[in-house]
């Protein structure tokens, strides 16, 4: 039996009570908590250095700038969180390198680099393309061997990179001036990454039917970023959202809608190298 007394002093407890959860309501109202997004990142906005070519990067006469890696790295930061600004740099890979390397950008997309291996973090992988060796369909590659019998034509960039036997090799400036020599007849063979060789190719009028085409390995895109960035004090965050980052598309899916683009470098941007 609860005595009156004691019925008084429980009563006047849970009026008590009541008005306290009043006032915590009052000052901090549900709806603001459930506003509150806990997945917002603290970063406000990211720098990203992107290589000037066509399809991986180029700005459009409205000044947007658009291509495989500016699209990757828009998914990436979306990922994460939408309302972070992206800034843009155009450059060639080597001024592209340059800029996470001395913290002037904190994020690129581009193939393995001993540099960036050392001195950045890498956060994955995204897509991966072809380096391929392209001749004219009248004379087809069939094998790796047949190359030791024609003359080559690829990017300084490449440079140390095709291990392969050719007759000699000939080192261009620009992956653009690429197909027209192999065109005019002036080397046998051209090798470079796929969607570089692709993009000129169109670019020239000339379909893929009209080549001969030997793929001689795989090249990933890795994502880095400086070590001096803010993204690193959620490092972990960013790393789960690249694994995202492609689901949308495959690799060729992802490389054809930009194939297919009319575009050109930036001639304001830096320019050179290849990705």
């Amino acid at each position: 039996m609860i005595h009156s007394g004691s019925g008084y002093m429980i009563s006047n407890w849970l009026i008590r009570l009541a008005h306290i959860i009043y006032a915590c309501l009052m000052l901090f109202p549900i709806s603001s908590i459930a506003s509150t997004d806990v997945n917002n990142s603290s970063i406000n906005h990211i720098t990203a250095a992107i290589y000037n070519s066509p399809p991986w990067g180029w700005k459009e006469s409205n000044g947007q700038i658009k291509g495989i890696a500016p699209e990757l790295i828009r998914v990436l930061v979306d990922e994460v969180d939408p309302s972070i600004d992206i800034k843009y740099i155009l450059g060639s890979t080597e001024r592209n390198i340059q800029l996470v390397l001395s913290n002037q950008a904190d994020i690129v997309i581009t193939f393995y680099d001993e540099r960036l291996a050392e001195q950045t973090v890498n956060l994955g992988n995204t897509i991966s393309v072809d380096y391929q060796a392209w001749s004219l369909a009248e004379t087809p590659i069939k094998a790796l061997k047949d190359l030791e019998s024609m003359r080559l034509a690829t990017s300084q960039y490449y440079k140390g990179l095709f291990e392969h036997n050719v007759k000699s090799v000939n080192y261009v400036s620009s992956i653009k001036n690429l197909i027209p020599v192999l065109v005019s007849g002036n080397v046998d063979v051209v090798a470079a990454l796929e969607p570089g060789l692709e993009f000129n190719a169109r670019k020239h009028g000339f379909s893929k039917e009209r080549f001969s085409i030997l793929s001689i390995r795989s090249f990933k895109a890795y994502i880095w970023i400086s070590k001096s960035s803010k993204i690193n004090a959620e490092l972990q965050r960013w790393k789960d959202a690249s694994t995202t980052i492609i689901a949308q598309d495959s690799d060729q899916q992802l490389l054809q809608r930009f194939l297919t683009q009319d575009a050109s470098p930036s001639k304001s941007a830096i320019h050179g190298g290849s990705p």
